[in-house]
């Protein structure tokens, strides 16, 4: 039996004989896409297989979509605007294909989960005060008209799990800076986004809600754009604190890789791959692995057992900030190395009067004389603060590194964790072979 294929397909530019978009009552009742076709006097029809929304449609709060059909059909479901106050449901393989100016927004709306879904060439997703589960879910060609990213949230906690995120025209997840929210976005792939070229990041995440931002287990991949950073999370208006959680993410090919500025921040950074991040063409604007610009000393981040090499910079860390990058009780074993630029090999650069602990890291070699030489710090400017980076982390003789290591094989599990390099029997969620990710 073949499997059921939906496919949505958003065509602002449609003609109708109908003049008003269709709304759902707000009665708690439930739609499906042919309920919709009977009730909405041509605001939606049915031609070649395909469903056409001609006009607006809203689902009320109280009220339910739920696209589950079961039939031999390939279905092409081609909508204009989407507004979701009420409930979704996508449980069958669906395709939402719009035609750059139209958009979907769930405004106040319940817990909706979305599986299996191909989101393309849409002007945006938004989310306003709507906690979204998007599971298996692909987000490519979006437009700009609509919303600045694929996806922008407002004052929710939306989950994006075993996700992919291709070629949009701006950054994939985005939200403003002065609204908070705190998504988890676990074992998901970013690639080549932010075609424009424009200054933003893949992901581009304002201050945190109650709850902690979770990157985990993901794939951030530029795409030749020099403009294009990988990560940045920002909360430069100091709204309330955002706690960040970076853990097991293979951040490569981008203008940088981790930014983090503002105020009130607690990012914890493990286990974590910044690698070739050297799009940016002048050094002076940008390149580093991980950079920490911080307003006060509530700018805090803690790095354990990330390896950070091949960038202009390897982390720079700028104006005020506090930084915990190991200490004699818990050594970071980060490998730094190889980070060069046009002036030379920065694996640590201190642009600040705060002092840093970097205690038992590894640094492409055992000789302190040539570590002293790769971290810029007091010794260099007494304005600057001092890095206390011995002892060094040698990993029982580990041996000197000159090429950036090429990691392809890994596993995660849904929920990020690194499970190694074999897939175990009965496994759940994401592998990579030879560059490229597989989902499970």
């Amino acid at each position: 039996m073949k499997k059921l294929i939906v496919t949505l397909m958003l065509i602002a530019g449609m003609t109708s004989a109908i003049d008003a978009q269709w709304v759902s009552p707000g009665s708690g009742e439930s739609y499906t896409l042919m309920d919709i076709v009977e009730v909405s006097n041509g605001a939606m029809v049915f031609e070649g297989g395909n469903f056409f929304i001609m006009q607006d449609v809203t689902i009320s709060e109280g009220d339910v979509l739920a696209i589950n059909e079961i039939s031999d059909t390939h279905i092409a479901l081609k909508l204009s605007t989407l507004t979701i106050k009420g409930l979704l449901t996508i449980e069958s393989p669906t395709w939402i294909l719009g035609d750059d100016v139209s958009g979907i927004c769930f405004d106040h709306a319940h817990r909706s989960e979305i599986d299996m879904t191909s989101f393309e060439y849409l002007a945006g997703i938004n989310l306003i005060e709507s906690n979204i589960m998007f599971m298996g879910c692909t987000f490519t060609g979006f437009s700009t008209e609509y919303t600045s990213a694929a996806v922008t949230y407002m004052n929710c906690d939306p989950s994006f799990t075993m996700c992919v995120f291709t070629n949009n025209e701006g950054p994939a997840i985005a939200s403003g800076a002065n609204v908070q929210g705190s998504p988890s976005i676990v074992t998901c792939q970013f690639r080549g986004n932010n075609t424009a070229n424009t200054n933003s990041p893949q992901i581009n995440l304002g201050p945190g809600g109650e709850d902690e931002i979770v990157i985990a287990g993901c794939e951030i991949m530029g795409d030749g754009h020099n403009m294009v950073g990988g990560i940045s999370i920002n909360n430069i208006l100091a709204i309330g604190t955002t706690r960040v959680s970076l853990t097991n993410n293979y951040v490569a090919n981008n203008r940088y890789g981790y930014n983090q500025q503002g105020d009130n921040i607690i990012a914890v950074i493990t286990g974590n791959e910044f690698l070739s991040n050297d799009l940016e063409t002048n050094p002076m604007n940008g390149g580093s692995g991980i950079s920490i610009y911080g307003a006060s000393t509530n700018c805090k981040a803690t790095l354990r057992n990330n390896t950070i090499a091949g960038n202009l910079w390897g982390v720079t860390a700028i104006n005020m900030h506090n930084i915990d990058m190991g200490s004699d009780a818990s050594w970071g074993h980060n490998r730094i190395f190889k980070n060069v630029n046009t002036t030379g090999e920065f694996d640590l650069y201190n642009n600040s009067a705060c002092d840093i602990s970097a205690v038992g890291n590894f640094w492409g070699t055992t000789n302190e004389e040539l570590v002293e030489e790769y971290i810029y710090h007091k010794t260099d400017d007494p304005s600057l603060g001092l890095v206390t980076y011995l002892p060094l982390w040698d990993e029982d003789g580990i041996p000197e590194i000159n090429e950036v290591p090429a990691i392809d094989n890994r596993v995660y599990s849904v929920d990020g964790r690194y499970l190694g390099t074999e897939v175990p029997e009965g496994f759940r969620g994401v592998y990579i072979r030879n560059g490229k990710k597989y989902m499970k």
